[in-house]
């Protein structure tokens, strides 16, 4: 998406040490952020919003999956 790793530390720092069952919870509060920051482009291949929608539903399952795997 972008020709550098993009990382928003700050939001990082608010999930580091959340226990799993609380990610999620969590991530609600945190994923604006991330909503803001992920600013990728149109061109032949992909449009922006598609890359950008397609970039927070990873992050949305990442998130999805590490709480489940809490309740395991």
């Amino acid at each position: 998406m972008a020709a550098t790793v993009v990382r928003l530390k700050e939001a990082e720092d608010k999930l580091k040490g959340t226990a799993l069952s609380d990610l999620e919870e969590l991530w609600k509060d945190v994923r604006p952020e991330y909503e803001k920051a992920v600013r990728p482009i149109d061109d032949q291949r992909s449009t922006a919003f598609y890359r950008k929608r397609t970039a927070l539903k990873l992050l949305d399952a990442f998130i999805q999956q590490a709480s489940d795997s809490s309740a395991s």
